[in-house]
């Protein structure tokens, strides 16, 4: 069963990545393909057109498309009349202090008056609380073109890292996080440097309370930086009789994608339960 592993991340070099996924590469059971899923056409590859796919999944990356809707309208394009979509979204900042308390905890810093009229949005635009509605959510995937769309929710610990620094680097290196700290840094002139490290500082703290072993899906007992998390896997399916592009349909075994956002070595380890064919999940450790 052909898999097809899409990214952005066009400096990443899937060996780096683990043994496991540098084993399903030699085998040929994973394709590495650096495609953007806004603007580009999944179905065409340095080797000729792809088969169109039985399914396509996505881990926590859908929330950072420019345009969901147009992304959403490429990927109904790629797969096949009744191909399924299986993807996971973060729930409310509130419900994932995996990722809201390095937020919480950098905007202690930020003085009142600098404080920007929306910084307590919700979103503001892509990152990874901007589809934590199942409403909007399922509006851009009915506009896309899909019907059936479900969501199940799933609460369970999340990995941010495999140490203290690791954790620091994943979570203050994104979202609003990221965005309360360069305000914190932009307002903080000379003393910029040193606000910084307090808020490392008061993070390390935090996290350090949070470092223990856990099981992973392998069996194997994983040190890391656990927080709570809650999820929507969400899951949609294009219909029988939906237009065909002109694209090839396979007729023999399944294809199947998983593309990703990017990659990272932070994010390690984050693992949700998914709909899945047996072959097709790639757990990179």
């Amino acid at each position: 069963m052909p898999n097809y592993l899409f990214t952005k991340a066009k400096t990443e070099e899937p060996k780096k990545h683990g043994d496991k996924m540098q084993k399903m590469l030699d085998s040929g059971r994973l394709n590495f393909i650096v495609k953007d899923v806004e603007n580009d056409d999944l179905l065409e590859s340095p080797n000729g057109r792809l088969p169109a796919f039985d399914a396509l999944y996505a881990v926590d990356g859908t929330q950072f498309y420019i345009m969901p809707v147009k992304a959403f309208k490429q990927i109904h394009k790629a797969l096949k009349p009744n191909g399924k979509l299986h993807f996971t979204v973060f729930r409310k900042r509130e419900a994932c202090p995996s990722l809201y308390i390095a937020q919480q905890t950098a905007e202690k810093f930020i003085a009142e008056e600098d404080k920007k009229p929306h910084d307590d949005a919700l979103t503001c635009g892509p990152g990874p609380f901007s589809q934590v509605w199942p409403d909007v959510l399922s509006d851009q995937l009915t506009i896309a073109g899909f019907t059936d769309i479900t969501f199940a929710r799933f609460d369970s610990p999340m990995i941010i890292g495999r140490d203290i620094e690791e954790a620091l680097l994943f979570t203050t290196s994104m979202g609003p996080a990221g965005e309360a700290i360069r305000l914190v840094e932009e307002k903080s002139g000379d003393a910029a440097k040193e606000k910084r490290e307090q808020i490392m500082a008061e993070l390390r703290k935090t996290y350090a309370n949070h470092v223990e072993h856990r099981l992973n899906i392998h069996g194997e007992m994983v040190k890391g930086v656990y927080l709570p998390s809650s999820t929507w896997t969400v899951s949609a399916t294009k219909p029988a009789d939906a237009p065909v592009a002109a694209v090839l349909l396979s007729t023999d075994t399944t294809v199947c994608a998983f593309w990703s956002f990017s990659i990272s070595k932070s994010s390690l380890g984050a693992v949700v339960p998914m709909p899945t064919f047996p072959d097709s999940v790639i757990t990179i450790a």
